[in-house]
Parts: structure tokens; C-alpha cells; sequence
């Protein structure tokens, strides 16, 4: 699907996003999930930096990114066993 077409379809719309550190080497282990409203966006060259240089192509075929900024309405972190702190093993955060 091209990119236009996915943020025409996300654009307004509910989302979820979620992000981990489950294959890094640091024992404290997180996950993040993020659900809101999702808005497309063109980053700036400053932003677009961030990211660092992206793959040329994806699944065989051209990379081409569609940017989004959610608004959050929930955020869940979770932390794994192993933190180093045994007050908040596995309990989500608000």
C-alpha cells in the first residue's frame, strides 16, 4: 500500500504503538505501548536526523516512511524481573 494511502487511513484514527528493549544487553528490561490518536506528519530535517539513515529497501521492496505523532490517551510500561528493583517487578505503570 502506498504511503499516502496508509496516513489518509490512520490519520484521526486510533492507534497503538509499541517499543521494547527485550534484545539489549541492559537487565533492566522494558516494554512501552502507547494507544491515541494518530496524525500524519512530515518531519523536519532536524527530526528526520534522529532516526539515523534508514534501509533502502523493505521486504525487496523500496523503503519509503510514513510518519505519524500520536496524541496519547493511554500509556502501559512494564517493567521485567531483573530491574533491580523489586517494588515494581512486572507492575504496569500509569
Amino acid at each position: 500500500m502506498p504511503p499516502e494511502v496508509t496516513t489518509r487511513r490512520a490519520n484521526g484514527s486510533v492507534v497503538s504503538y509499541g517499543a521494547d528493549n527485550f534484545n539489549s544487553p541492559d537487565p533492566r528490561l522494558w516494554s512501552v505501548q502507547f494507544t491515541g490518536t494518530a496524525q500524519g506528519v512530515e518531519p523536519t530535517t532536524e527530526e528526520l536526523e534522529l532516526f539515523g539513515p534508514g534501509p533502502h529497501f523493505l521486504d525487496g521492496e523500496v523503503f519509503d516512511p510514513v510518519c505519524m505523532r500520536i496524541e496519547p490517551q493511554f500509556i502501559t510500561v512494564h517493567s521485567l524481573a531483573g530491574n533491580g528493583n523489586p517494588d515494581r517487578l512486572c507492575q504496569p505503570a500509569l
